[in-house]
C-alpha cells in the first residue's frame, strides 16, 4: 500500500482521522475487503486512540491511484480526488474515456459507504491530484495530455501529445459547471493547491518548463522552475509567477503565513541562477520561497511579489 493523505473529522462527537490512499491487499490484517485489481483506493478511519474504526475498498479491474482526500463537515462526507484505468467494474461505474481519467468520490464519514462519483477526462491522459472545496462546490485539480474530448472542453497547449497542462474542472456535486486548461508549450504539472480562504482564490502550484506560451507569461528559467497560477470560481487566471534556476527547482507544497503572505516549499538542483540565491549544497536540496503579493489582477504587477532574502 501507499499513503497519500491523512484528513482529520474534528467536528464528531470525538476526533477522527481518515487515512488514504491506494492498496493491492486482499483480506487481512486490518484490511476487510479484498483487493478489485491491481491496486486499488483503500480508506481507513481511526479514532484518537488508533483503534480501527471502518475501511473501504474502492476499485476496478485494473489500476487506480490516489491524490488528496477532504472532509466536508457541512454533509459530513468524504471526499476522496485520484485517477483510474478501470473499466466499469468493481466500485468504478464510468466507463474510461481515453487514457487514465481523474475520479472524484463521495462518502459517507460514518461508515466509508459511497455516495456518489464522477470520472473525469480526455482522449489521453488526466491525473486527478487535488479537490478543493468552496461553499460545497469542488474544484479538482489535475494535470492534463487530453485534447477537447470527454468531459475536457479544451485542447492541451503542448507542442507535443507527451505534454501535460494544469487542468481545473469546476463541480456542483456531479455536475460540471466548467473546465479550464491553464499551460504552455511544454510540460506543467501540479503538484497541489491551495485556497486562500480570505478572498477565495485558488492557487495552483506546481512545476514547468513551459516558454513564453499559451498563459504562461514567462519563460521557464531552466529545466523545471516552480510555477504558480492563481485563479478565482469562474475559471480567470488573475496572477502567475514563475520561480528557478538554471536546473530543476520542484515545488511540494505551500502554506500561508497571513493574508497576501505565502511561503513554497519544494527541491532546487539550481546553482545561483535565475531566481535562486544559494549555491546547491550538493545533489537536490530544499528550497523554500517567502513570497509577498497583492493578489489582484487590477493591482498585481512583477515588481511587487518578492522573494527572501533578495
Amino acid at each position: 500500500g501507499s499513503l497519500s493523505e491523512i484528513t482529520c473529522l474534528s467536528n464528531m462527537n470525538e476526533t477522527q482521522f481518515v487515512i488514504y490512499g491506494i492498496s493491492n491487499s486482499n483480506t487481512g490484517g486490518n484490511k476487510t475487503e479484498n483487493s478489485r485489481g491491481y491496486s486499488d483506493f483503500w480508506t481507513v478511519c481511526i479514532d484518537s486512540s488508533s483503534s480501527f474504526l471502518w475501511d473501504k475498498t474502492i476499485g476496478g479491474d485494473f489500476f487506480e491511484s490516489s491524490g488528496n482526500c477532504y472532509y466536508n463537515a457541512y454533509n459530513n462526507s468524504i471526499l476522496t480526488m485520484g485517477s483510474t484505468l478501470s473499466s466499469v467494474s468493481g466500485e468504478i461505474q464510468q466507463s474510461s474515456f481515453g487514457g487514465m481519467d481523474a475520479i472524484l468520490i463521495k462518502l459517507n464519514a460514518n461508515n466509508g459507504q459511497i455516495i456518489n462519483q464522477k470520472r473525469i477526462g480526455g482522449i489521453r491522459e488526466d491525473i486527478g491530484i487535488y479537490d478543493i472545496v468552496i461553499s460545497n462546490t469542488n474544484y479538482t485539480i489535475s494535470y492534463s495530455s487530453s485534447d477537447s474530448s470527454g468531459t475536457k472542453s479544451e485542447n492541451n497547449r503542448g507542442i507535443d501529445t507527451l505534454s501535460y497542462d494544469y487542468w481545473v474542472t469546476k463541480l456542483n456535486d456531479t455536475t460540471i459547471v466548467w473546465d479550464k486548461t491553464i499551460g504552455g508549450d511544454k510540460g506543467d504539472v501540479p503538484k497541489g493547491a491551495f485556497l486562500a480562504e480570505d478572498n477565495n482564490q485558488i492557487i495552483i502550484y506546481g512545476f514547468s518548463e513551459s516558454t513564453l506560451s499559451g498563459e504562461k507569461t514567462e519563460s521557464c528559467r531552466g529545466m523545471w522552475d516552480y510555477w504558480l497560477v492563481a485563479i478565482d470560481t469562474n475559471a480567470n487566471i488573475l496572477w502567475q509567477k514563475t520561480f528557478g534556476g538554471s536546473s530543476y527547482d520542484l515545488p511540494m507544497d505551500m502554506l500561508m503565513m497571513e493574508h497576501n503572505h505565502y511561503v513554497v516549499a519544494g527541491s532546487s538542483q539550481s546553482p545561483i541562477s535565475g531566481d535562486k540565491t544559494e549555491q546547491t549544497r550538493g545533489g537536490r536540496d530544499y528550497w523554500l520561497l517567502e513570497i509577498s503579493t497583492t493578489m489582484s489582477i487590477e493591482d498585481f504587477a512583477p515588481q511587487r511579489l518578492h522573494v527572501f532574502p533578495n
